[in-house]
């Protein structure tokens, strides 16, 4: 009998025929043995479905939830009702985990004492290739809320996504993710973090995220892609009103997420031109400070000098370096 703790693990899942055996045959291989996992077929119209109920037949500890497509956001939060573990845990049915992923990050939680725990990720390619440098240096890092915070906000070793990190169950009690919005990590995870005494992370490639490159390049911006604009501002009106010292990180944040709109949207978009108005006034109004902020990353400060000669200029520089940087 396994006395370790019930762990959920929640995979929102949509049109991934491709992936997905991948993915759950890693989830079904973990070490760690006491797990619930949740499956949410998010109105898949291909073989998701059957491969979903396939593994459900050959291993109880699958539960699948067939439901109509509302998105990524209300996907988990179905998973979220439905868990009953003691901690929960995502992943992306695009992506696949190292054997050990949750007896590493539990193994994290319960040593250190903390709320939350992640690991580092590797970028591969379909094959599972790796895209960038391995920086791993298996160290173990212990942050305060405060600590994790500014960290989250500079995307250092913590991120924002929610994969790649196990939390304790009762952290979400008041938080859901906002159904039918794009960037839903954005809306959520600082609020899980501010709510957390202890976070641990564990610098060990654990969680393999499958990046598709041409998918960067032919991405077409639509109107929902201003939630990352809306949810910086959130992010910014909450630091304002407890962290004072982060404001300026914050206001870095979303000053990023404009840039976003502006260098997303196409030529042929000028139904959207509304919004690439509200991002360009916020790069605008901030270029200057970003430039000669010493946080600024490399690229930012580029885009930054380059927004000074317009938006034009700003989206053909960009444009020329991402046809250098994939260049096949």
């Amino acid at each position: 009998m396994d006395l370790k703790p019930l762990i959920s693990i929640i995979v929102p899942i949509n049109q991934v025929e491709r992936y997905l055996e991948k993915c759950l045959f890693s989830i079904m291989e973990q070490n760690y043995r006491n797990l619930e996992i949740l499956l949410i077929d998010d109105g898949s119209t291909d073989r998701s479905v059957e491969i979903c109920d396939d593994f459900a037949k050959k291993d109880s500890r699958f539960k699948v939830f067939h439901i109509e497509n509302a998105g990524v956001a209300n996907a988990r939060n179905v998973g979220l009702a439905n868990s009953t573990g003691d901690y929960i845990a995502f992943v992306d049915s695009d992506d696949y985990i190292a054997s050990d992923y949750i007896q590493y990050l539990y193994h994290l939680l319960t040593k250190y004492n903390g709320q939350i725990s992640a690991c580092g990720q590797k970028n591969v390619d379909l094959t599972g290739k790796r895209l960038t440098p391995c920086t791993a240096t298996e160290e173990v890092f212990e942050y305060s809320r405060k600590e994790a915070l500014y960290n989250l906000l500079f995307n250092q070793k913590l991120n924002n996504s929610c994969w790649g990190k196990l939390f304790i169950k009762e952290l979400f009690q008041d938080i859901s993710y906002p159904a039918g919005h794009l960037y839903e990590d954005l809306a959520t995870t600082y609020q899980l973090v501010a709510k957390a005494d202890r976070i641990i992370y564990g610098d060990s490639e654990k969680y393999f995220y499958i990046q598709r490159p041409q998918s960067i390049l032919n991405s077409k911006f639509s109107r929902l892609h201003m939630d990352s604009v809306y949810f910086s501002k959130e992010l910014v009106t909450f630091m304002k009103e407890n962290y004072p010292s982060f404001v300026l990180p914050a206001e870095y944040r979303l000053f990023a997420a404009a840039f976003e709109i502006v260098l997303k949207t196409k030529k042929d978009q000028a139904d959207l031109n509304d919004c690439v108005a509200v991002a360009w006034s916020i790069i605008r109004k901030n270029r200057f400070k970003f430039i000669f902020y010493k946080s600024s990353a490399f690229d930012y400060r580029c885009l930054a000098f380059a927004s000074i000669f317009g938006i034009t200029f700003t989206r053909n520089i960009w444009n020329l370096w991402l046809s250098i940087k994939y260049r096949k």
